[in-house]
């Protein structure tokens, strides 16, 4: 808040408004007393209790205040003009003058427009004292524009208008701030590697920015903000000008000790203004020298800002330095770090400005409107404030000279009156049709945009063009990838404070302790025990609405379903950096404790959090997500998938076996893939008569074990924190089974890669040759976890998507002549293979684990909530997809103006490999493997399907249903 009080006195305003003689709702103004004489005294306006000489300060005590010293503006604001109406009156605190606070534009402009010949306001008196007493040998009675007042301030404001006010000065500033842009970017892609510090400090850097550009603007010279190392002047600047915004607001606006004894913080002050003021005048002398030492002198048009300040009078250019230095930066850089919240919020809104940035549009408008919209919700000053020099009569009460009128702008432009659903970003409104009911227009002219950043008045801000519009539209401009995700140094939107409570979050009513288990129980609950989730996200969503809260069950994590995208964008994206999922506590507990001397810091992706992951996928991503993977694996694949094909055919007379063992064949054949990349070597899954020894049946026997067994410890009432029950001894001798396999082959791989006696090409590298070189545990680690996430999640794949082929004659037919054909790209196999896993996800939904607060649907959602996106669900609603229950692979092929088109729908509604960093590493592996299998089951044989349709599916369920699929080998 300190920050915008001193940047508001430099808010002064130049363009003039025809006076509104109408309400809001467009009737004549209301008939009030207009005579002083028949007005009701000052005294009688409704508001706060006061005390003699301490007025209001008592409501803003600790403990004994209503509100406290740390009560939210924006809702005391709000609570005062409930309760006490349009008008407030709040006393002085010690002797500080009274404040009258207008909520009706129409009054407003009353006051204001009375003084536009000669603005008052409540100056800096620090800063006034500094100038006027401190050194006065240096200011001789000029006071510049934040401190001067009437006609002082008006003859100093007709000296620098001309310098300031061309409209040509955008044209002369663009090529330099665009240079500090493109410096800013260029900054910011070096500096996201440090995540840590990027966040920590993101507020920084723009005001390093900002600063930038305010020294070439004021100082007339590149300070060298964006450097890596800051020389000692450019520090003592920033070192200023933060003091400078901390203290003021202490000494002028808080109880005035200074004025009767010079105060240590009163004296450092003094010291500060001393220091800026030497280093600006160090800046501007710097400025002279250069100008004097031109050889030509240039048209009138091409001067700086500085030149023709100069020509006025240096001290008129050493002040407006100052003041730019005091005002300028932090408001400029509140703006864009708004800018850019808001946007990274609002994904669809960011995609639309990023289309206009990268077109041939001149103009930029809906750049200009997300800028608006931006200082329309959050103002960079929440309130405006005039001194009353004459008497007035608003509302019938008397208001006589001497008054500080409040104008709550912040709170103004958030009414629901002035603009439709005014806490959403609608850039749009400022682009709309005046017939539109989102037209800005409606508002009244005394809105937030003008008012409140610009001050609709003479006393704007003389830089407005250059400090603002011009730097924020030339560093988004310039380059629109800057367009950030979510910064930390942005405060929490003020939705927070007003957010309702968790617990209000409607959901199925739940039990102590045991929260909604009952629902859940076989006879008794009201979905049993075996519900679909599909089904269960169907009835939640009609029953809840788009936010559903469900209970933790036994001391578990409470969850939250989201079923709009726009709100899962806004949970998700949040973490990019650190994406936190619910952990498998008995697998990090085998990892960290029970193996801890085996793995000590390796940590596996699907268990480890936070840091930990991080530093592990970094390790293996080199391995795992080099596109030249295919080169590597195709043939082997290949040999792999004939050697099914051919088994297949064997088993085709066999239609019973087939029927009740399809499902556990393709099993066999996607281990046998994923222990060919993972453990870089042939099981002979695919075999004839495996038995309960051989490698393959026991690494399958761990899948299902670990598979069963984790979802009956992790998901269900489970003493095995407490007690070693049954189930968790066979969960961890499964563990240690699969571990001691997948040791067993990585030693093997590692002694044939050492018996090769030559090294190989990078490129022609395999997985586990890579991951060995950075540690034997790593590849341990990682065959292991592709063991547990491969095997079933590629096997459900192509089994759903033979299933749909096989129902869909006139698909599978277009895709085989596809695989038939010269062409290499097979795009139609892989609209097949994504439209298979659009209707049934691998795993139905994607979950996160929030790390900090949130508001989502008006809700408070807090830290250490498991969220749920159900993205199968999702992707069946005819919303997103239209006749989503079809198999149509041609909508992933489709061209923009089609219905059909896939894009249509939000990105975050289809997610079968996840989202984000913490998306599938083996998704490109798991692609291959499926295409290849692919192309020679469709081109050798014809699928029908003989049993009754497969409605909603998982993996769990998908093994014990008979798969009545007929195939018959071509020709």
């Amino acid at each position: 808040m300190s920050y915008k009080a001193v940047s508001e006195c430099f808010s002064r305003s130049v363009f003039i408004v025809k006076p509104q003689q109408f309400s809001r709702n467009g009737s004549c103004v209301c008939n009030y007393s207009t005579s002083v004489q028949d007005a009701k005294p000052f005294k009688s306006i409704p508001g706060l209790s006061s005390l003699p000489y301490f007025g209001i300060l008592h409501h803003f005590l600790p403990v004994i205040g209503q509100y406290g010293p740390k009560g939210n503006l924006f809702n005391i604001i709000g609570d005062l003009h409930k309760q006490f109406g349009p008008i407030v009156r709040l006393n002085g605190v010690f002797g500080r003058a009274d404040t009258v606070m207008l909520f009706d534009p129409v009054d407003i402009d009353q006051v204001y427009r009375s003084q536009e010949s000669n603005p008052l306001r409540s100056g800096f008196e620090t800063l006034e004292y500094y100038r006027e007493h401190v050194r006065s040998d240096k200011f001789d009675g000029f006071q510049g524009l934040i401190t001067s007042h009437g006609a002082a301030w008006r003859d100093l404001r007709t000296k620098v208008n001309p310098a300031l006010l061309k409209i040509k000065l955008v044209q002369l500033y663009t090529p330099p701030l665009d240079k500090i842009a493109q410096d800013f970017v260029d900054r910011l892609k070096r500096l996201k590697e440090d995540e840590t510090y990027l966040r920590d400090n993101f507020d920084v850097e723009v005001e390093k920015w900002a600063l930038e550009c305010l020294g070439l603007v004021g100082l007339g010279a590149r300070l060298g903000c964006l450097n890596d190392k800051l020389t000692p002047e450019v520090q003592q600047l920033i070192d200023c000008a933060k003091y400078i915004v901390q203290t003021t607001f202490q000494l002028d606006f808080l109880p005035k000790t200074w004025r009767y004894i010079a105060t240590p913080t009163f004296k450092k002050l003094m010291k500060v203004y001393e220091k800026q003021w030497e280093l600006s005048e160090m800046y501007i002398r710097q400025a002279t020298k250069r100008i004097n030492e031109r050889e030509h002198d240039i048209p009138d048009g091409e001067k700086s800002i500085i030149e023709k300040l100069l020509a006025i009078d240096e001290r008129v250019a050493i002040v407006m330095a100052n003041e730019m230095l005091m005002a300028g930066i932090d408001t400029v850089s509140f703006a864009l770090v708004g800018v850019l919240y808001n946007l990274a919020s609002n994904p669809d809104k960011q995609e639309t400005l990023r289309q206009e940035l990268r077109s041939d549009d001149n103009q930029k408008r809906y750049l200009k409107a997300c800028l608006k919209e931006t200082l329309r919700i959050r103002s960079v000053l929440p309130s405006n404030l005039r001194m009353t020099d004459k008497d007035h009569v608003v509302r019938g009460y008397h208001i006589p000279p001497g008054i500080d009128v409040v104008v709550p702008n912040e709170y103004l432009s958030n009414l629901e009156e002035f603009y439709p659903e005014p806490n959403k970003f609608i850039p749009e409104r400022w682009l709309a049709d005046k017939t539109d009911p989102l037209y800005y227009g409606n508002a009244h002219p005394m809105h937030v945009y003008d008012i409140a950043y610009f001050n609709n008045y003479t006393k704007n801000l003389v830089m407005t063009r250059v400090k603002t519009f011009n730097k924020i539209y030339n560093l988004l401009h310039v380059k629109s990838r800057l367009i950030l995700r979510h910064s930390s140094s942005y405060k929490l939107p003020r939705s927070m404070e007003t957010a309702k409570p968790f617990k209000s979050i409607p959901g199925l009513p739940s039990l102590p302790y045991l929260g909604p288990l009952h629902h859940f129980l076989p006879l008794i609950g009201e979905f049993g025990f075996n519900i679909n989730l599909f089904d269960l996200a169907n009835i939640l969503y009609k029953r809840y609405g788009p936010v559903v809260k469900i209970n933790g069950i036994m001391g578990r994590a409470d969850m939250v379903i989201l079923f709009k995208p726009e709100d899962l964008y806004q949970v998700f994206r949040s973490q990019e950096h650190n994406p936190m999922r619910p952990a498998f506590e008995t697998m990090e507990y085998y990892r960290d404790v029970l193996k801890k001397d085996t793995f000590d810091g390796i940590y596996g992706l699907t268990s480890a959090q936070g840091p930990k992951w991080r530093d592990f996928r970094k390790k293996v991503n080199p391995a795992l997500l080099n596109l030249k993977l295919a080169k590597v694996y195709a043939t082997p694949l290949e040999e792999i998938a004939q050697d099914f094909i051919d088994r297949l055919k064997h088993l085709t007379d066999d239609k019973k076996y087939l029927t009740d063992n399809f499902v556990y064949e393709m099993s066999k054949w996607s281990l046998e893939s994923v222990a060919f990349v993972g453990l870089r070597a042939r099981l002979e899954s695919l075999k004839e008569n495996l038995t309960p020894k051989h490698p393959a049946s026991i690494l399958t026997q761990c899948a299902k074990d670990i598979g069963l067994l984790s979802i009956q410890l992790e998901f269900l009432p489970n003493p095995w924190k407490y007690i070693a029950t049954s189930a968790y001894k066979k969960l961890i001798q499964a563990y240690d089974t699969q571990l001691k396999l997948c040791t067993m082959y990585i030693e093997q791989a590692k002694r044939q890669i050492n018996k090769r006696g030559y090294d190989i090409p990078e490129e022609d590298k395999s997985i586990v040759e890579k991951l060995v070189a950075i540690d034997e545990r790593v590849a341990i680690m990682m065959a292991v976890e592709m063991l547990l996430a491969g095997v079933d999640t590629v096997s459900f794949t192509v089994t759903g998507l033979i299933y749909h082929l096989a129902n869909n004659p006139d698909k599978q037919e277009r895709l085989r002549q596809e695989i038939r054909s010269d062409n290499p790209r097979k795009r139609y196999l892989r609209a097949c293979v994504k439209e298979a896993l659009r209707i049934w996800h691998v795993i139905p939904p994607n979950l996160r684990k929030t790390d900090r607060d949130h508001v989502v649907g008006g809700y408070h959602i807090p830290p250490g909530v498991v969220i749920i996106a159900p993205n199968e669900f999702l992707s069946r609603i005819e919303k997103y997809y239209p006749r989503p229950n079809e198999f149509i692979p041609e909508r992933w092929l489709a061209d923009k103006t089609d219905p059909f088109y896939y894009g249509n729908a939000h990105p975050m509604v289809t997610l079968p490999f996840g989202f984000g960093i913490r998306s599938c590493i083996g998704r490109r592996l798991a692609e291959l493997e499926i295409e290849i299998l692919m192309k020679k089951l469709i081109d050798e044989f014809k699928v029908t399907w003989e049993g009754p349709p497969i409605l909603n599916i998982n993996m769990s369920t998908f093994v014990s249903l008979p798969y009545e699929a007929k195939f018959e080998v071509l020709q």
